[in-house]
């Protein structure tokens, strides 16, 4: 199995053309390796890459047909995504030399990406009548109110004494007594906001809590407290519960979006998939290579 395009140069080879367009085992690669796509969709498998890799040339091939083309600030969006995906662009540099890959191949994956993205729109999405997707939307959450209970909240103020990375033990005592004093200040005037480093959250669910070690604590506090020195790897925290929501079951306006994307999704997805299916049957599909299971 190639692993990059610099031992591809000297081994890739065809593997079959689609419309006279072809396609190589490192192209089978980059899909399987693709950071760029969702995980869900990234195919796993030699087998499954080819399957991707032809259904992707025919839907290129079709977004090319309709003139779709994409714009500098449609790019500038979609390596923004990217970018945020990663701790610095250092980062993003490493991970696209591994894999063999420029600035500029990304930027072709991203546009080719793009491109389909506002096929499917074009040739699907924009038939789906909106009064059609809120009545079965209303339907299924009639029937499927359970999956939809928002979970007990919470609001709370935090105060965070952070350790530098190879702190000393007197430096980490220094801060933690720092955390401390702040403490018994707090208990005679429970301001947390007048601290500069004060942070008071929105609602939140308990397993939003980060880091983890806070969540346990604050799931056992009651409205009006505070916590005692929490430690953490990263430093030291003070927290005050300000208040709690209990779970609940959804609106249907509040989650009438979040249903109607999804149904939009399914049935855009079913429309493309019939389709992909008819275009492969009259498409000319040469299998060069096969590749062993």
């Amino acid at each position: 199995m190639i692993n990059n395009h610099s031992q591809s140069e000297l081994i890739d080879y065809l593997v079959a053309v689609v419309n006279n367009e072809p396609i190589t085992m490192s192209m089978l690669e980059d899909a399987m390796n693709a950071f760029w796509i969702n995980p869900d969709e990234r195919p796993k498998s030699p087998e499954q890459a080819l399957d991707y890799v032809i259904d992707h040339k025919i839907k290129l091939q079709e977004a090319r047909k309709l003139g779709i083309f994409v714009n500098e600030e449609e790019l500038k969006i979609e390596m923004a995504r990217i970018n945020s995906n990663f701790s610095s662009n250092d980062e993003l540099t490493k991970t696209l030399k591994r894999q063999g890959m420029s600035l500029d191949d990304l930027q072709t994956k991203l546009s080719e990406e793009i491109m389909i993205r506002k096929m499917v729109e074009r040739r699907f999405g924009q038939f789906i009548r909106e009064s059609e997707l809120e009545g079965e939307a209303t339907a299924f959450f009639e029937q499927n109110k359970a999956k939809f209970i928002i979970p007990e909240s919470i609001q709370m103020d935090q105060l965070f004494f952070k350790l530098e990375p190879n702190s000393d033990q007197s430096l980490k005592q220094k801060i933690k007594n720092n955390a401390e004093e702040t403490l018994e200040m707090l208990k005679k005037d429970s301001d947390f906001l007048k601290y500069p480093n004060s942070l008071r959250t929105g609602y939140i669910s308990i397993d939003q809590i980060k880091p983890i070690e806070l969540a346990g604590i604050v799931a056992n506090m009651n409205v009006g407290d505070i916590s005692g020195i929490i430690e953490t790897s990263e430093g030291y925290y003070i927290i005050k519960l300000n208040d709690r929501r209990a779970s609940r079951q959804a609106t249907f306006n509040e989650v009438k979006d979040q249903i109607q994307a999804q149904i939009r999704k399914q049935k855009i997805k079913a429309d493309l998939e019939a389709e992909i299916k008819k275009k492969r049957e009259i498409a000319e599909i040469k299998i060069i290579y096969q590749i062993k299971k």
